[in-house]
C-alpha cells in the first residue's frame, strides 16, 4: 500500500496495488473517506490524485520532485553523459520541468549564501533536495561490538561507545545501561576497533 499527501495537505491518497487496483482518498485532517458515496471527483480529489500519480512516476525513474515547487526535479545518480556535461564527482542534476533548463550540482559547491545568478531555483531545489536527504554517516551502519570515539554536542570531548546488540543504541563499553541519550549530537566520530582493513 502506498500512502501520499497532497502539497495543499487536505487530502491523503491511497493507492493498493494487487490483487485488485484500488485509490481512496482521505482526508488528511479526520481520517474521513472522502469519496464513499461520492459518484464524482471535485478539483481538490482531482488535482491530489495528479500529484499522486506524479509523485508515482517520479519513485519509479528514481527522481525528486521539489515539494514547494514542483517545476523542480532532481536525480541524485546522474549518469556519464552529465559529468561529460557540467563536470566530474556531480552529486545532482537539477531539471527545471518548464523550459528543460539543468544545472548540475556538487554538495560542496553550496556555501550556504544567497544564490546570485538566474539559476535560482536550481540551487534552492538542491538544497532543499540535500535538507530532506541528508548524508549517511558511517557510524550509522555500525555493527553490534564495534567501538567508536565521539564528539558529542553537548558535550566537551572525545568519548569512547559501543555500539549494542540491537544495533540501534550505543553503550559505554562493559556498562550496557549507561547509553548514549537523544539529547546528545554525534558531531564527530572514528571507527576505534575493529580496525578497517587496509
Amino acid at each position: 500500500m502506498t500512502s501520499f499527501t497532497s502539497s495543499s495537505g487536505i487530502i491523503r491518497v491511497e493507492h493498493e496495488g494487487s490483487p485488485e487496483e484500488r485509490v481512496d482518498i482521505y482526508s488528511a485532517r479526520s481520517g474521513e473517506n472522502m469519496l464513499e458515496g461520492m459518484p464524482w471527483l471535485g478539483h481538490e480529489e482531482v488535482r491530489a490524485l495528479r500529484e499522486f500519480f506524479q509523485h508515482e512516476r517520479d519513485e519509479e525513474l528514481g527522481r525528486w520532485r521539489w515539494p514547494e515547487n514542483p517545476d523542480y526535479v532532481v536525480y541524485s545518480n546522474p549518469d556519464e553523459a552529465f559529468e561529460r556535461m557540467f563536470g566530474p564527482n556531480l552529486d545532482l542534476v537539477i531539471l527545471r520541468d518548464s523550459d528543460g533548463m539543468t544545472k548540475g550540482y556538487v554538495r560542496e559547491e553550496d556555501q550556504g549564501g544567497p544564490p546570485m545568478d538566474h539559476r535560482i531555483g536550481h540551487m534552492l531545489a538542491a538544497r532543499a533536495y540535500f535538507e530532506a536527504h541528508p548524508e549517511r554517516k558511517p557510524w550509522e551502519a555500525a555493527a553490534a561490538g564495534e567501538l567508536w570515539a565521539f564528539n558529542t554536542d553537548p558535550g566537551t570531548r572525545e568519548t569512547l561507545w559501543e555500539r549494542d546488540t540491537s544495533e540501534s543504541r550505543w553503550h559505554l563499553p562493559g556498562q550496557a545501561k549507561a547509553v548514549l541519550g537523544v539529547h546528545f549530537t554525534i558531531v564527530t566520530g572514528r571507527k576505534i576497533w575493529p580496525e578497517d582493513a587496509s
